[in-house]
């Protein structure tokens, strides 16, 4: 269960402003020289949730990485006191953030 998506460091920056407010947001991914490329995608500020909806998605391949270690470090170290189903769980849902 490869991640398959942009790796590296993902930013976004509010872009396009009308009216004093920010219409969309723009995410970036940070180079080795630490510049970004042209944008990733645009998110819609057409909401109060959009901001969020943009963290949200440059954080999500930094936190997959680090569910996929919980989920090995706990069939090691306590694959008896943790119950099946929630690493079952954790498992089902990396393979959905994984695979198309």
């Amino acid at each position: 269960m490869e991640f398959k998506g942009t790796k590296g460091r993902l930013i976004y920056k509010p872009t396009q402003k009308t009216n004093g407010k920010v219409d969309k947001f723009r995410v970036f991914k940070e180079d080795k020289q630490g510049f970004y490329d042209s944008g990733l995608c645009l998110i819609e500020n057409d909401n109060d949730e959009s901001e969020y909806n943009a963290l949200l998605f440059t954080k999500a391949p930094e936190m997959l990485e680090e569910i996929k270690r919980l989920v090995k470090a706990l069939k090691i170290v306590s694959p008896y006191r943790v119950t099946g189903s929630v690493i079952d769980h954790a498992e089902k849902l990396i393979k959905e953030a994984t695979e198309l």
